[in-house]
């Protein structure tokens, strides 16, 4: 007699054990739940459409796992609120099962992205199940065919509770059809989240043999839906950093010379005008025309590679030349355009034209070639100016450095019109 108690007082410690380890596994996961649907309200990167309908996944699972907890709660419990809270809570764990079927099968079709006149006829039978298992959860209420809750609130399950399983199991195989046929248009990460929903419950279920009294079925289904969205979450990051970073390349290939890397002649003439045009009383800066002398003889006489090469290098001294704030530009051929906004006086631009031909020596002289520019510069100060006045006033000193014998530089200024 004394053993039987005994048993039977530790049948009750574990009972109550694996209630409050459930409760407490189930809590976190609302907790886990809440946290993404607040990072779901917080995220701009997807459409109004796909963000209510996850918000609407993850607030079923809260709610799945709120029901779940006050079945637990309260099963076997006397009174009338035990009578009513169990009844509802376990007719909600059935009925929002069925909702989510219906709800990851809209997820799977938005993320799959079939086009709209090509619904697949599987996703209208998902939901056509939805609805039956609905109707048969209504309908066990009052007739229990599904399942029934006793005069001692226990739940039972039904004569014909399998059915409510198979009706599961079906709309869970059509929507794997569904992913396997169309799972090359998704990105293999989600992919394979994806399968998470199929595969977790699949394991709980099997578990469920052996560790019977805790609710994996529902805890499988809310870690696989926090496994897809986080997973998704990603994919939608990286996919549109991937078009952010091919809009941008698109915009400097675009804006740059493709052999060199300066601005091309029409980006990097925008930019100056503007800086000229904003140019202000007390502003100084340096307009230059750089062309390489005798560039035809280079080509002819060491070949279109050697011309390319010195066309780079001239570019990579010209922009060594510059700070931030200036502009440097391929203007064509074997032109270049400098914009010098930080050069203040005469002496330190001529300092600067200097250093950049002397390293132009001592590469050609490297090479054992001969390679020199010839530079005209237009000195700006003040507002006022346009951009062509300037451009024709550094040709004009470039021709002035040509005639004198190349490999040199002349200056032409331009005073302020104010």
């Amino acid at each position: 007699m004394l053993l039987y108690k005994e048993t039977v007082f530790m049948e009750a410690i574990t009972m109550n054990a694996l209630t409050i380890f459930q409760i407490a596994l189930e809590f976190w996961g609302i907790v886990l739940c809440c946290f993404s649907c607040t990072a779901l309200l917080l995220s701009h990167m997807q459409s109004r459409t796909s963000q209510k309908l996850k918000l609407v996944m993850q607030i079923s699972c809260i709610l799945l796992l709120i029901n779940d907890i006050i079945a637990y709660i309260f099963r076997g419990t006397p009174g009338l609120a035990a009578f009513y809270l169990v009844r509802i809570s376990n007719f909600f764990v059935f009925s929002i099962n069925f909702i989510y079927m219906a709800l990851f099968t809209r997820f799977l079709w938005r993320s799959l992205a079939i086009p709209a006149n090509r619904v697949p006829k599987r996703m209208y039978l998902v939901y056509g199940l939805s609805i039956i298992g609905i109707l048969l959860l209504i309908l066990s209420q009052f007739t229990g065919i599904l399942y029934y809750i006793d005069a001692q609130n226990l739940y039972h399950r039904g004569p014909f509770y399998i059915i409510s399983q198979l009706l599961a199991i079906l709309g869970i195989i059509l929507n794997f059809t569904l992913l396997m046929q169309y799972r090359r248009q998704l990105d293999r990460p989600l992919f394979y989240a994806m399968l998470s929903y199929f595969i977790l419950p699949s394991f709980a279920t099997v578990a469920l043999i052996f560790i019977y009294g805790i609710a994996l079925q529902n805890i499988a289904l809310v870690v696989s839906t926090q496994i897809m969205f986080s997973v998704d979450f990603i994919d939608m990051s990286l996919r549109l950093q991937r078009t952010q970073d091919a809009f941008l390349q698109a915009h400097f290939k675009a804006e740059h010379d493709p052999l060199t890397g300066l601005f091309n002649k029409a980006a990097g003439l925008q930019k100056m005008k503007t800086y000229i045009e904003s140019m202000q009383s007390d502003h100084t800066a340096s307009l230059l025309f750089v062309d390489i002398d005798d560039f035809k003889k280079i080509n002819d006489s060491l070949g279109h590679s050697a011309g390319d090469y010195w066309i780079m290098e001239i570019a990579n001294l010209l922009y060594a030349l510059c700070t931030s704030d200036d502009i440097v530009c391929r203007f064509g051929g074997d032109e270049y355009t400098v914009l010098l906004t930080n050069v203040t006086d005469r002496k330190t631009l001529e300092t600067k034209i200097q250093t950049f031909m002397q390293c132009l020596q001592e590469k050609a002289h490297a090479k054992s070639q001969e390679v020199h520019c010839s530079i005209g510069i237009c000195s700006i100060y003040g507002s006022g100016h346009s951009l062509e006045t300037c451009v024709e006033l550094a040709d004009a000193a470039l021709y002035d450095a040509k005639r004198k014998g190349k490999n040199g530089f002349c200056l032409r200024s331009l005073q302020s019109n104010s």
